[in-house]
């Protein structure tokens, strides 16, 4: 009884041309006899000719002697789609059954295989080189880095000697190694997105020389402003006052603290005040990246310029380094001194209150450069 073929088929369903890795093309047999001597496939539509299958565990077989004949099938050309094949299978009295049948050759998208990143290291809203060396015999269309999944765009890359491209870091890029995502696309439209180099000129065929699209983002600490400028008022009797301040960093704030110097509270031993944003006690509202440090006025404090030192970390605790901000003491009420019923000139005034804040100012200065009294501070406060 002659053999009979019952399919001819690629275990992996399909095989990638350009060279790269090779699939099992297998022919499944019913032979009564058992006494098939030669199972030959016509792969010349890939340019390989005839070749012999082998049910001995050998050309890739996996298992002697189970009626599926096996050989591997690598396409070195550019063919790509449905090709034909043909298989023969004969016994040792003559008898042979012919199979004629399609398989599938599929594109294989660019190919990366060198590739430069400068710096190595970034700060986000910095910008780094990229250079590739990019390979596919039916031409490189498009060479694309993506950072839409951190909030950043698609930045697309320039062919001169090289693939080039200037990629911005976006703000949403979380400090550390982070990966590069770059999309390939070909002349045929084969498409695929990588995060490192194919040395082997293959996809799927791993390489030791392989190496990450990867840039080191580095942190950068919170940024620290006033978020208002007007003065604290010093009126006839102590009072508590604001002073905002505005943080922001990517990362969210940890902590935020502030030196106010003469204008902490009463009662304040340390030299570090926590200010917060959560809508409570002189904060107006929580989570508006506005904190607030409460501030004390006394009748005694002088009308002038003071300076208070604030510090912010934020969630990876990167700190920034002690920051002064200089905030103005007025008289309660000054923004009145410029009315027209029956008061001075505000010129005359302004000159007035500039005299008296430069002598005052003075004295600070000659007091703050001699030493405390026993039991007072550099203002001679209790």
């Amino acid at each position: 009884t002659a053999p009979q073929i019952l399919e001819l088929s690629l275990l992996e369903g399909l095989v990638f041309g350009e060279g790269a890795s090779p699939a099992h093309l297998v022919a499944k047999i019913d032979d009564s006899d058992y006494n098939v001597v030669s199972v030959m496939v016509d792969l010349s539509s890939i340019g390989l000719g005839v070749v012999s299958m082998s049910d001995r565990g050998l050309n890739g077989d996996q298992v002697i002697g189970d009626n599926e004949w096996t050989t591997l099938v690598a396409v070195q050309g550019l063919e790509v789609g449905e090709v034909d094949v043909s298989v023969e299978a004969t016994d040792e009295w003559g008898e042979a059954d012919v199979l004629t049948t399609t398989i599938t050759v599929q594109n294989q998208a660019p190919r990366i295989l060198s590739a430069s990143i400068a710096p190595e290291r970034v700060v986000r809203g910095g910008a780094v080189l990229m250079s590739l060396e990019v390979l596919d015999f039916h031409g490189v269309d498009s060479v694309v880095v993506d950072l839409r999944e951190y909030g950043g765009q698609e930045t697309d890359c320039t062919k001169l000697d090289l693939w080039t491209c200037d990629v911005v870091i976006p703000e949403g890029m979380t400090p550390g190694l982070r990966l590069l995502k770059v999309r390939l696309t070909d002349a045929l439209g084969a498409s695929i997105l990588v995060t490192k180099t194919q040395a082997s000129e293959h996809h799927f065929q791993p390489s030791s020389t392989d190496v990450d699209l990867a840039v080191t983002v580095e942190n950068t600490p919170p940024t620290i402003t006033l978020a208002t400028n007007e003065a604290l008022e010093r009126g006839t009797s102590s009072s508590e006052q604001a002073i905002e301040l505005r943080v922001e960093d990517a990362d969210g704030i940890l902590l935020v603290r502030a030196d106010l110097g003469v204008l902490k509270p009463v009662g304040q031993n340390q030299r570090w005040v926590t200010l917060y944003d959560n809508g409570q006690g002189l904060d107006k509202v929580a989570g508006d990246g506005v904190y607030t440090a409460t501030a004390s006025v006394r009748k005694s404090t002088p009308i002038s310029g003071h300076e208070i030192i604030v510090q912010a970390s934020d969630s990876f605790g990167d700190a920034t380094s002690p920051t002064s901000f200089v905030v103005f003491v007025d008289e309660a009420d000054s923004s009145n001194l410029g009315s027209n019923d029956g008061g001075l000139p505000i010129t005359l005034i302004a000159i007035v209150v500039g005299i008296a804040a430069l002598i005052a100012g003075l004295a600070v200065y000659f007091r703050y450069n001699q030493p405390p009294n026993q039991g007072q501070d550099r203002f001679g406060f209790q």
